[in-house]
């Protein structure tokens, strides 16, 4: 499932311009089917562009499904090759959130998006429930391993898709990049999922604005639903107002699908925000609280010691925001 994610920086990231006493660099661009952002302390402003854009090129050239000449490309279509470092870092930690989530987190779901018609350029397909059927019968992780750096699946059918993880784990890697250069203050966001180190600009922790989820709120940062302030962390939020179809029936069709029943996973849930100690992580856990719905989202987070999550969910016609207990402090606004 490929998420529009949910939120923008705030103005403070104005202050981290090229020329700026503080030396602090910006650097944007487009890349993954979306925008970056990444800003750095640099004692000499390096322009680090060009490692930026290589490591995009790589990164791409592994694990994207919309590159057809990518590795997780090649596999989809039966072919046996060797798997990179990131394809393989990328599976070990689905595995992880798909058994601590006990499957929600589901990253073979690619027969069940085909199926929708999620990812086209048309509508949404009216799915009947044998279809449903078929194509779960080619879902679960379980029925996936890796032997010798090969992928091996219990059905050559069977595809990956890391699309819910990607982003996140990409937003890791370009991290890592900046600290094997000597960076210790950053901040690096691509398509709304970020990690941050050390301060900012202005000697405080990082500043992120949650947008509110309503449908038709198409642009980051035009309506805002809380600010939150953190570092050392990744944070990333998964929701479906942005992300849905109308099916040929007229009916409305979110992105998420529950790896359960192969249903479109619709609940009050409008948004999950999770802030974990990697942004991959949190990346997953997001996509998984969608399927879970808000209870289950919420015994999901709080049995786990190192996430924390602000959700957002509708209580009739109210929009209402739940934080953890440890989110609470990081929140500097609601509305």
């Amino acid at each position: 499932m490929k998420k529009l994610l949910i939120f923008s920086l705030l103005a403070l990231l104005a202050c981290a311009k090229k020329e700026s006493p503080s030396r602090y660099v910006t650097i944007d661009g487009f890349a993954e089917g979306t925008t970056y952002h990444i800003v750095y302390r640099d004692s000499v402003e390096r322009d680090l562009q060009p490692d930026i854009t290589d490591f995009f090129e790589r990164f791409e050239n592994s694990l994207s499904i919309y590159n057809p000449a990518s590795l997780i490309s090649q596999i989809n279509e039966g072919e046996d090759v060797e798997l990179d470092d990131w394809f393989l870092e990328c599976f070990n930690i689905s595995t992880q959130i798909n058994g601590a989530t006990h499957g929600l987190f589901e990253p073979t779901l690619r027969p069940l998006i085909a199926a929708y018609g999620f990812g086209g350029k048309g509508a949404a397909r009216v799915v009947t429930q044998e279809q449903i059927d078929s194509a779960l019968a080619l879902v679960g992780l379980a029925k996936v391993r890796i032997e010798h750096r090969r992928i091996v699946r219990d059905d050559e059918r069977i595809e990956l898709d890391f699309n819910a993880i990607a982003k996140g784990y990409s937003v890791d890697l370009l991290g890592e990049l900046l600290e094997e250069k000597g960076i210790r203050d950053y901040l690096v966001e691509v398509g709304g999922e970020i990690v941050c180190r050390g301060k900012n600009a202005n000697g405080g922790d990082w500043t992120v604005s949650i947008d509110s989820p309503k449908e038709g709120n198409y642009s980051p940062g035009a309506d805002t639903q809380a600010i939150i302030s953190f570092t050392n962390k990744g944070l990333a939020t998964s929701g479906n107002y942005r992300k849905f179809a109308v099916d040929d029936a007229g009916n409305k069709v979110v992105h998420t699908i529950d790896p359960r029943t192969g249903k479109s996973a619709q609940s009050n849930l409008l948004s999950a925000t999770i802030i974990a100690p990697t942004c991959a992580i949190a990346d997953g856990y997001a996509t998984a609280c969608m399927v879970a719905g808000l209870e289950g989202a919420k015994q999901m987070i709080e049995s786990d010691a190192t996430l924390e999550a602000l959700f957002i969910y509708a209580e009739g016609e109210l929009m209402k925001v739940y934080a953890t207990q440890g989110m609470m402090p990081m929140i500097r606004q609601t509305k």
